[in-house]
């Protein structure tokens, strides 16, 4: 008994011991990073990480640029001793904002969110019951052979967009080269396609219901919320309109005369020119969904203006209620008002594109061009209409672009 009694009291000082002496080389190798000394440091957190010491795991995986497979297995084994950062890294990496055929693990992600729970009961992760739930639904999708996929369909260049993954779960989503539409394949790519977490959680619940049902349907856009997002959905659309504008152009050149082809090139030209410009340096977009708000804006003013064209050529008819003197006195009067203003102060506060004085300069210039190309197309295809009153119908349309300026 007395034997027993003595190793335990040697077990218990020799881990005393061994931990004192872990905490003193952790200790060491903090004040080394600190210092700037990281190469140093990292010997110790590399030696002390393979004792299982957590906070050294993590410090390596935190502070170091490693390769992914490196980062994922430091915070991992962070996490699994209940290192509560550790877990939230770890299973981004895994999970959340893997958006990795291959290194994304669903099922690995909720082991080791089991075991980090056992190992430290009171550990929290920000909206953890939905996370919860998300990691349940997720490791459904244990049995999918990335690197089959990834040969059997010559999948290269995920990284082209940040929704590439589930790119391929639209398609997956209808007949193509993944053969029939499929559910069960666009739910396990969805899961693997994580890159903003709300969004993620959402997909998955959705695909999961899906799949369940026997119901192959899957749009991206329907779950964005972040900026990125929002500004990848947005680019996805212009790009169809600007292909239906393009076509629609084609449509139009091919009823007219060469010599009105020539004005029709130039009036778009410059119209484009004063959109992009206008829609940058002139509205004064900001915030994390700014790409988006700049793309719908440009878009949709691109739209309207061609449709402008198509009534024009149809005879649409000029109504204003004075004359091109009143309106042109009226957009000097605006347009050094703004100057004035944007002189004393521009107009930058949580605008990502600041609206300035010589911006404005610069969109004025391109809007003359603009104004006057597009005054000979309009001629040119409703020859019985007036230079004085399309002059006048372009200028009340700038007076309104402009004043929106001052309410900021």
């Amino acid at each position: 008994m007395k034997l027993l009694s003595l190793f335990i009291l040697i077990f218990f000082s020799l881990t005393f011991c061994f931990a004192k002496n872990e905490i003193s080389l952790l200790s060491k190798a903090n004040k080394l990073y600190e210092a700037g000394k990281k190469i140093q440091a990292k010997k110790i957190y590399e030696d002390i990480a393979k004792q299982g010491e957590a906070q050294a795991h993590f410090a390596l995986a935190y502070k170091y640029v490693l390769t992914k497979k490196q980062t994922i297995y430091h915070f991992t084994q962070a996490a699994i001793k209940g290192h509560e950062k550790a877990l939230a890294y770890a299973l981004d990496y895994l999970l959340f904002r893997a958006n990795s055929l291959e290194l994304a693990d669903p099922k690995k992600a909720l082991e080791i969110y089991k075991e980090a729970k056992k190992n430290n009961p009171n550990l929290k992760l920000y909206d953890e019951k939905d996370k919860l739930k998300t990691l349940k639904l997720a490791a459904k999708s244990n049995n999918f052979d990335a690197k089959a996929f990834i040969k059997k369909y010559k999948i290269k260049d995920t990284n082209s967009s940040p929704y590439y993954i589930w790119e391929l779960a639209q398609e997956a989503s209808k007949n193509g080269r993944f053969g029939k539409a499929n559910p069960k394949l666009v739910f396990d790519l969805v899961v693997r396609g994580g890159n903003v977490p709300a969004e993620y959680e959402a997909a998955v619940k959705d695909t999961y219901n899906n799949w369940q049902n026997g119901i192959a349907k899957f749009d991206l856009c329907k779950f964005i919320t972040s900026g990125m997002g929002m500004g990848y959905c947005s680019y996805r659309t212009e790009k169809k309109r600007k292909l239906k504008r393009e076509n629609e152009i084609k449509q139009l050149k091919n009823e007219l005369s060469k010599t009105n082809q020539i004005l029709l090139d130039d009036a778009l030209k410059y119209a484009n020119k004063f959109i992009e410009k206008k829609t940058i340096l002139e509205e004064g977009h900001g915030g994390s969904g700014r790409a988006s708000f700049v793309i719908e804006s440009e878009s949709e003013q691109k739209s309207k203006y061609f449709k402008l064209i198509k009534k024009v050529k149809k005879g649409f008819t000029i109504k204003l209620k004075y004359s091109l003197k009143y309106y042109d006195k009226e957009l000097n009067t605006i347009y050094k008002k703004v100057l004035t203003k944007l002189k004393k102060s521009p107009i930058d506060y949580t605008m990502s594109y600041p609206i300035t004085y010589n911006n404005i300069k610069t969109v004025q210039r391109i809007w003359i061009k603009y104004r006057d190309a597009n005054i000979k197309l309009f001629l040119a295809l409703s020859p019985s209409s007036k230079k004085e009153e399309w002059n006048a119908y372009l200028t009340k349309e700038r007076i309104n672009q402009l004043k929106q300026i001052l309410t900021f």
